[in-house]
Order: structure tokens, then sequence, then C-alpha cells
């Protein structure tokens, strides 16, 4: 059976983004213990890794290489619902993930990423009265059981006085498919802006998808302008400080290699 080279994405981040990516040049090392060079090596890594696990070099990352929009205001939230009858307007949360089984609820559950940005959507659609879309399949490895968007949805639908997701986008396994399913999906239904919500680091790369799919269609069956307004959640903040934001912890880890993942994926996403 083919491998669709896009579905080894997360092994070869798992193996070149930090902190993984720090366990060759140590390995070499290892290797080249007897020699001069095995040295300047080893302390290489080791400060790699150590950098790797702090939510300072986070924060750096995510200020210097993403620059994510800032988040919306309560100005920007009261225009939003003030414009939505002039201007058809929808919130687009994009997936993160999902976990097959949460023992707990005995049903799928998002990951913490992904709930955060849809509290923050739901949030979001309370303030603004505006309706809401889902972008989420099941990544790349088809199991068989529900749909981050469709698990998304029935979290919404189990807290009273939630909004409910009007549309939702099953299929898609990355930002690319998001973009290019769930704005055809709105289009089609007279929507003419689109709120995007997503993390603060994932933002940059999600605009240019976006752009793209909105941008589509032909001479012939030329589409509807589209508007885009980032409304990011998830930022890297100032929780730690001081000497505390350089020390290596779990949250150091991931936030640094969300970092990375990000601006990897921008880097190699066409701008538009």
């Amino acid at each position: 059976m083919a491998i669709e080279l896009a579905a080894l994405k997360p092994l070869v981040g798992a193996l070149l983004l930090p902190p993984g990516g720090w366990i060759i040049p140590l390995a070499a090392a290892w290797l080249l213990r007897r020699r001069r060079a095995a040295a300047p090596l080893a302390a290489l890594a080791l400060a790699g890794l150590w950098l790797s696990m702090c939510t300072g070099t986070a924060r750096w990352l995510q200020d210097a290489l993403l620059q994510p929009p800032p988040a919306l205001t309560s100005t920007q939230r009261q225009a939003l619902a003030a414009s939505a009858g002039q201007q058809p307007t929808a919130i687009v949360v994009l997936g993160s993930g999902r976990e097959t089984l949460a023992p707990e609820y005995g049903r799928g559950m998002l990951s913490p990423v992904g709930l955060q940005r849809l509290v923050y959507a739901l949030w979001l659609a309370r303030q603004t009265g505006l309706p809401l879309a889902y972008a989420g399949g099941v990544g790349w490895g088809e199991d068989g059981t529900a749909s981050e968007a469709e698990t998304a949805a029935s979290i919404a639908r189990e807290q009273p006085g939630q909004p409910a997701l009007r549309w939702l986008d099953t299929r898609s396994r990355d930002t690319r498919e998001n973009a290019e399913n769930i704005v055809p999906l709105l289009q089609a239904d007279g929507v003419r802006r689109i709120v995007l919500v997503t993390s603060a680091s994932h933002m940059p790369r999600a605009l240019r998808w976006f752009k793209a799919a909105a941008a589509g269609g032909s001479p012939k069956e030329p589409k509807e302008p589209i508007e885009l307004v980032p409304a990011p959640t998830g930022y890297i903040g100032d929780d730690d400080a001081g000497a505390l934001a350089w020390l290596p912890s779990g949250r150091g880890a991931l936030a640094v290699h969300t970092a990375w993942h990000e601006w990897v994926g921008l880097w190699l996403t066409p701008a538009h």
C-alpha cells in the first residue's frame, strides 16, 4: 500500500524538530568521542536541548520569527457584530488533533490545543452573534472513529447555552485541506467574511492557505471575494518570568517544538 509523502510529516517532525532533533548531534558526539570534535559537538547538542525546552526560547521564536497578528480587541468584536448583516460572516475554527478515546467521557476528545481554540471560538460567537464552522478531519491516520469536527460539534452541543457548529469539514487532514474544504462550503452559503480562529503561532501559516483558497476559482467561474479576519488565541505569554523562562520544562519543550514546526511550515508554504 502506497504511503502519501505528507503522511510522513509527523514522523519527520518528531525526528528533526527540537527537542528530538538534538539527539542526532548528541549521538554523533558519542560516536566521535575519541576525536576532538566530540566535546564541542556534545556541548552544542546539550545547549540546544536545554534551550529547546525553555518558554523563553518559545516566546522569542513566536515574536521574532512567526510574528502573529494581535488578538482581537473589544472594539473589533463590536464592529464584527454590528456589520454582520451587511457582510455575511462566519467564525472558522481550525482543528489541532483529537484523542480517539477519552475514557472518562467514553468517546473522543479534542487535543488541549484544539479545545482551547474551540472554547475561544464559542466565546467569540457569543460576543458577536456570528455562526460557527469547524475544520478538522482525522489527520493522517484513518481510524474509522468520529472526525475532529464531529467531536467538536458534540462538545458544543453538550454545553448548555453554547452556540452550535453550523458548518463542519470532516475530511481535512492538514491546514491546506482545512482551507480548501471549508472556504468553498462557506462561499456556497453566501459567507463573504471569515473570522479565523487558530493558535497564534499557527495563524501566519493558516492565513496563507486561506488566502490561497479564497482567491481560487477560474476566469469562467470566479469566486466572490472573501475577507479574512485573524482571531488568534493561545499566545506564548510571560507566565514564566526572569530565570524561570530559561529553565527547561515540559511546557517549554512543547511550545518550542510547536514554534519551530510552524516556522518550518510557514517557510515551506508558498506566499500568495
